[in-house]
């Protein structure tokens, strides 16, 4: 274990007893008794991934990496700071912008592309690149090279693969884009006239590629950068050659090193650490590592910390007025409020509320990863409404039955394939009920306008109640499951408005009397 410089009254949190007596490492260790310790090599990873652009975080995140960096390297240990995605989100350019420059502070050295960092589109993106002081590492996509992209390429701001060189030692990166089929299809993010991302086989393909090509280089310290659904570890089993996967995309979280989940075996039987941290800023990493002469890994120690115990940085306020100055106030709210997970999301219930009053529906549903960032009490602005609202999905009104909604509901409870069922759940406006541990639904009721509860019958629904109803175009197309939602042409009427306009509106009819945000009960979530 290394020794680590905390700020005064920092606690990090630690539930990960250090991994030097794992069995999965003293084996490999055993069979290297020729091991020269003054050819060891000690490194140390702060890592981070799918922040979703929440800048609420960042502070914490500061922090954490200031104490990484004043640790340092005193007893000769090489440091990394690197990130697996997802760091960027959404239309708001502003936000987007504020997060290139604060990694550009943070000392990021290298990042994966994530499926969010193409959100606003290739142009938008290239100029995120251009101000980037660290690279983005991908082995798995072809850029057109008469395209938007194409000067990212000729300065290496994206690279297939890299060697850095840490105090002597060479240490070679390679990068996995997501290879999901919702995101290649025909003109979507990752398949368009700029950038196309590989299916998993070739993926898994190009990557092993560039590793050899590192090898062949004499670089035997190989990390990879994945957002990338690898919920089976092919990446570990099938690629020869990477020692440390630093991940993201499916959004879990790794806290100790366990054989056969996140302490893996090579085709080479060498071990293989994949770790990852969650989402939206809960969770910041630090992996430390030692090396012996071949480039095998002999001792390794997990330390994933909770951001809820670091102390934020208050130099970042600095940076967000910076790109804040020029948003108007909206109103005054006399609480923060966290956008919380599986349960009601108290920010989402809020919108929820505004869209309702606006369109004048009986139900309003949000998908519960809509909405990734809570508000701070104090003046809201017409940005804090941009970074809660990261997307612009229209509006559409139409009528479902009793069983739509019931079936919609259940679909949003139920556990993912991803381990990342949290996204799922359905906040409502004019709709509570109970989810229960084995992740059914009960107690639905219908709110009326005037207060009134209308219970609906969750176990045997009918189509003779029926209900206005109001959520994005998302949800309208059946996607995540939600087919009892999906409708064409004429079943729906686009409203011509959005999530963030009702918001706003709901907000500016305070005419700045502080008013409070809070939870309303409308999901119950049993354990």
């Amino acid at each position: 274990m290394y020794s680590y410089y905390y700020p005064q009254n920092y606690t990090p949190y630690y539930n990960t007893p250090a991994v030097y007596g794992n069995p999965e490492l003293q084996q490999v260790r055993a069979s290297k008794a020729s091991l020269n310790n003054s050819a060891a090599v000690k490194t140390s990873i702060f890592y981070f991934n799918d922040y979703h652009g929440c800048s609420s975080k960042m502070g914490e995140l500061k922090t954490a990496s200031d104490s990484f960096s004043k640790a340092g390297n005193k007893d000769g240990t090489d440091t990394f700071k690197l990130a697996a995605g997802d760091i960027l989100k959404g239309n708001n350019s502003q936000n987007n912008s504020m997060w290139v420059e604060f990694l550009n502070r943070l000392g990021l050295d290298f990042s994966a592309i994530g499926n969010h960092e193409l959100d606003q589109g290739s142009s938008a993106f290239n100029d995120n690149i251009s101000r980037a002081d660290y690279k983005y590492v991908s082995s798995n996509i072809e850029i057109n090279p008469y395209g938007t992209l194409s000067g990212a390429i000729q300065n290496k701001k994206i690279v297939s693969s890299w060697i850095e060189n840490r105090n002597g030692h060479l240490y070679g990166f390679v990068g996995l884009t997501p290879s999901d089929a919702k995101y290649r299809k025909p003109g979507k993010k990752l398949n368009n006239s700029d950038i196309r991302s590989y299916d998993t086989q070739k993926s898994l393909e190009e990557v092993q590629k560039e590793v050899d090509k590192l090898k062949q280089r004499g670089v035997n310290k190989i990390i990879l950068l994945s957002h990338f659904d690898d919920r089976e570890n092919k990446i570990a089993k099938s690629i020869s050659g990477i020692d440390i996967i630093i991940s993201g995309h499916k959004h879990r979280t790794y806290r100790e090193l366990v054989p056969g989940k996140n302490l893996l075996k090579s085709p080479a039987a060498e071990p293989v650490i994949k770790v990852e941290c969650g989402r939206d800023g809960k969770y910041v990493g630090t992996l430390d590592v030692v090396f012996d002469e071949n480039g095998i890994i002999v001792q390794a120690n997990n330390n994933l910390q909770e951001t809820v115990n670091i102390p934020e940085d208050i130099s970042v306020l600095a940076l967000e007025n910076k790109y804040r100055k020029r948003e108007n106030s909206l109103g005054i709210l006399k609480n923060s409020v966290e956008a919380d997970g599986f349960k009601e999301n108290t920010v989402a219930s809020f919108v929820a509320d505004a869209v309702r009053e606006k369109s004048k529906a009986d139900i309003v549903l949000i998908p519960g990863g809509n909405i990734y960032e809570g508000l701070e009490r104090g003046i809201l602005t017409t940005g804090d409404i941009e970074r809660v609202l990261p997307f612009s999905d229209s509006l559409f009104k139409t009528v479902l039955t009793e069983k739509d909604i019931i079936d919609a509901l259940k679909n949003g409870a139920k556990p993912s394939e991803d381990d990342d069922s949290e996204t799922n759940i359905l906040q409502t406006s004019g709709l509570k009920y109970t989810v229960t541990p084995d992740r059914e639904i009960k107690d639905v009721y219908f709110e009326a306008e005037d207060g009134k509860l209308v219970l609906l019958d969750s176990k045997n629904p009918g189509t003779e109640k029926k209900f206005n109803v109001v959520y994005g175009g998302f949800l309208l197309k059946g996607k995540n499951g939600f087919i009892s939602l999906k409708k064409e042409g004429s079943e729906a009427k686009q409203l011509g408005w959005s999530e963030k306009e009702a918001a706003i509106e709901y907000i500016k009819s305070r005419k700045f009397i502080p008013f409070s945000v809070n939870p309303q009960g409308r999901i119950k979530v049993e354990k």
